[in-house]
């Protein structure tokens, strides 16, 4: 403890302060003018200190023992709440809980076994936290007594022996108990204060007792202690929603018996139910609501009703003494949004308020809905689509009304209220005709209805086709390995029948390869697709007159339609094309040259891969791994030996298998000449002059560059070509006659030249980048009205490729974000 001062101000320190710092301080100041006392009380709060012994034990007996205590002389500055009684057997060091919330300083201990001793702790308890315990001596669980001896004057008697056991059995009582006056009336609490609930109970063996409560768990929000004698629920710092009836329930083998408390809690009114707009018109909004489901446990005075535009955050009060469960709030600015909110109030105070979710707009009736069409007719139905009105009435619409007149009636019948754009109406009767209508629904109310031209309603026949828009240029690409699943909507009426060829052959189903039928597609499915499967697929679709299995297939005045779906199979290429010619074989040297494998792997081979064997040996060696043509010089060969060459194709997804060439021995295609005889000199030729071999540039395209060259954006594509000519041409690449830049789109077409001094030769390639498209072009607002914008744009500079399907238009206020 310390004192500190310092100009103006004086400091009582006290560190580590305990329950007995707590007592009456006196500051004591003076100057020359005088001086002056001040008093103040100091309370210091904690746990409270150990309960005042010693233990004492009562009504002993071989299965229970009554404890009593006192209370603790320091309760820490806090009522002390509750108790809790522990026991252990003296033969062990492991303390077991018997009660945690005892509210008296006694307890009957039960369930405790003959003949053991024990001890006992008690704790007491305040909002602070447990304080020591108080130990108890050793006490032994027994009877008081065993066998029976006469006294007289002369002393104590021989003791009576029992000639045979007696078997106790313990007698059964049917569960009881009793609630106390206040108890059996309603149970009255203020808010915040403590609900508790003392049941004395009875009954043989000790009943199992259970709290409920039809709204609430009672296991995480009330404390219950259980005895043999007495039952106790609380539940502390109670609110209003702790109102309501708990059930008591005792049972044990001898019965069961049942009860109720009924709890009421004195509190402000909860919120009311149901805050909803009754009616809107374009200047005013009526509210209506339903009293608060609790109360606060007195009667509704009146209920306070506020308002707020939603561009604002204070609440204009409209009243406060309203005691009506509508409200009508005039003079309100047309368009506008609003947040309303309700409060019911009582003779505790104002309760939560009730407050509408969404804003409500001032609005009035919609207009009626456009562009109503019959869109497809059954035998027995019929198919409606329309639009949204153009003028919503200032608010949101929540719905649509759909009527149906048979000709030759006057009265509309009711079909439907829905809230999407179309709605298909059955069980009509065929031959008869029918005419719609349909009314938008809005807050404010219905809309004139819309009518739609008279319909028939009978079978309606289209011929069949095929939508095709999900399978690009007609053309599946699979990884070998992978399931294909390949499904195509089937339009036509009736249903169309749908077969698969592959080319001229009829699809055979197996475990591997099936067909699917639904009522609106045809689904080809191959598991673990293979390069056999790759190929052109066709489809025959068919209308007949009934569903059913045919060995005859019947076509209606409808027709029929047919398709072809190609279906390219990703994998490493076949083989290259054989066989291997050997040209220009020299005693060192051979030129090799093949063709492309007929099957690439559905992607473009990268390179080749060439081998040589000496035929005396087994082992291979790379002659080269990166060939990018289908040809090359090997060189190196030793003059003499024999060999074999082996070449692989290359693409992304591996190596093909090899092609083998015939052997053949490095040597020169001559054999060196004898000796010339009869030489004869010859005249002269004159003067000749030696000129190169010259052939025009000639350019060697696979065929897949006769077709437009098509590659997703963001992919790696190359195009490549065999030059030949003498001299070596010279290669130029142009796009769009222009030079290639690294910024240049991908996309166009491409020029290859090759040119020598015999020639020049031109070829060209198609690119095709698919990608998505950029923005609209010269967007602009081109009309304006109080309710509706008019928007105009031009279509993008690029279209990624593909057609523009549609266009996507959004907006937003631009008081968001």
């Amino acid at each position: 403890m310390c004192v500190e001062a310092s100009q103006g101000i004086t400091t009582l320190l006290i560190r580590d302060s305990q329950r007995g710092d707590a007592d009456t301080y006196t500051i004591n100041v003076r100057n020359s003018a005088g001086s002056k006392d001040c008093k103040f009380q100091l309370k210091v709060v904690g746990k409270p200190g150990i309960c005042t012994g010693p233990i004492t034990f009562d009504e002993i007996t071989a299965d229970a023992i009554t404890l009593e205590w006192g209370p603790p002389k320091d309760d820490g500055g806090a009522e002390v709440s509750n108790y809790i009684v522990e026991k252990r057997r003296t033969t062990d060091n492991k303390w077991t809980t018997v009660a945690s919330a005892i509210q008296k300083t006694t307890m009957r201990v039960i369930r405790l076994h003959d003949g053991i001793e024990y001890i006992f702790r008690v704790f007491a308890e305040n909002k602070y936290g447990v304080g020591e315990h108080l130990r108890s001596d050793p006490v032994v669980a027994q009877h008081p007594f065993s066998k029976v001896s006469a006294v007289n004057s002369e002393g104590i008697g021989e003791p009576a022996e029992v000639e045979k056991v007696t078997e106790l059995v313990d007698q059964e009582m049917l569960p009881d108990f009793e609630l106390d006056a206040e108890l059996r009336r309603t149970l009255v609490v203020r808010v915040r204060a403590s609900i508790r609930m003392f049941v004395p109970i009875k009954g043989r063996p000790v009943p199992e007792v259970t709290w409920s409560k039809d709204d609430a768990n009672l296991k995480t929000r009330a404390h219950i202690d259980n005895t043999e004698s007495y039952t106790l629920l609380v539940i502390p710092d109670c609110t209003r929603y702790d109102a309501g009836k708990y059930h008591l329930s005792l049972e044990n083998v001898a019965g069961k018996k049942t009860g109720f408390v009924n709890v009421k809690v004195l509190d402000t009114p909860g919120p009311p139910v149901n805050l909803k707009p009754r009616e809107i018109t374009k200047n005013s909004i009526t509210l209506q609501w339903e009293i608060p489901i609790i109360d606060g446990g007195s009667k509704i005075r009146n209920y306070i009703i506020e308002k707020r535009a939603a561009t604002k955050k204070a609440y204009t009060v409209l009243s406060t003494t309203w005691q009506k469960c509508s409200f009508k709030i005039p003079d309100l600015e047309e368009g506008a949004y609003y947040y309303f909110r309700v409060s019911a109030e009582n003779d505790l105070g104002v309760g939560e308020p009730a407050e509408t979710p969404e804003p409500i707009r001032v609005s009035q009736a919609p207009s009626a809905p456009e562009n109503l069409y019959v869109t497809d007719v059954t035998s027995d139905s019929a198919s409606l689509a329309w639009t949204k009105p153009l003028h919503d009435g200032g608010s949101l619409i929540t719905g649509y009304v759909i009527e149906a007149q048979k000709k030759d009636t006057d009265q509309w019948v009711h079909v439907a209220t829905i809230k999407a754009l179309d709605y298909t109406v059955t069980d009509l009767i065929e031959g008869a005709e029918y005419t719609f209508r349909i009314m938008a629904v809005n807050a404010s109310g219905r809309s004139d209805p819309r009518e739609s031209r008279p319909a028939v309603i009978k079978e309606q026949t289209s011929a069949p086709s095929f939508d095709l828009r999900g399978v690009y240029q007609k053309t599946i690409i699979a990884k070998a390995g992978d399931r294909l699943k390949v499904e195509i909507p089937v339009l036509g009426k009736p249903r169309p029948v749908v077969s698969w060829k592959k080319g001229d052959t009829v699809l055979k189903e197996t475990q591997r390869l099936n067909i699917e039928t639904t009522p609106t597609s045809t689904i080809l499915n191959i598991n673990e697709i293979k390069k056999k499967d790759g190929g052109q697929y066709s489809m025959t679709g068919k209308n007949i007159d009934d569903v059913g299995t045919y060995t005859v297939k019947l076509t209606n005045t409808a027709g029929e339609a047919s398709t072809d779906i190609s279906v390219i199979v990703l994998d490493k290429p076949g083989p290259p094309t054989g066989p291997i010619k050997l040209d220009e074989v020299t005693a060192d040297s051979v030129i090799l040259s093949w063709d492309p494998p007929q099957y690439d792997g559905g992607c473009a081979i990268n390179n080749y891969i060439v081998e040589k064997r000496d035929t005396s040996t087994t082992n291979w060696q790379i002659v080269s791994a990166t060939v990018a043509r289908t040809t090359i010089k090997a060189a190196r060969l030793k003059t003499g030996s024999e060999y074999q060459f082996r070449i692989a194709a290359e693409n992304r997804y591996g190596k093909s298998s090899a092609l083998l060439s015939d052997t053949i021995v490095a040597q020169y295609p001559f054999e060196v000449p004898s000796s010339p005889r009869s030489v004869t000199p010859s005249d002269s030729t004159g003067a000749i002059t030696a000129k190169d071999e010259v052939d025009p540039p000639k350019i060697d395209l696979e065929v897949k560059y006769s077709q437009t060259v098509v590659v997703n954006a963001g992919e790696t594509f190359k195009l490549e070509a065999a030059v030949y000519g003498k001299p070596v041409p010279t290669i130029h690449w142009l796009k769009e006659g222009q030079e290639i830049t690294e910024a240049a789109r991908l996309d166009g077409k491409y020029t290859l030249t090759a040119e020598n001094a015999s020639g020049v030769k031109s070829v060209f390639i198609s690119v095709r980048v698919l990608d998505s498209p950029s923005p609209p072009t010269n967007f602009v607002v081109k009309e304006i009205t109080k309710n509706s914008v008019t928007l105009t744009w031009e279509p993008p500079h690029l279209d990624g490729g593909s057609k523009i399907k549609h266009y996507i238009v959004e907006k937003r206020e631009s008081t968001r974000k």
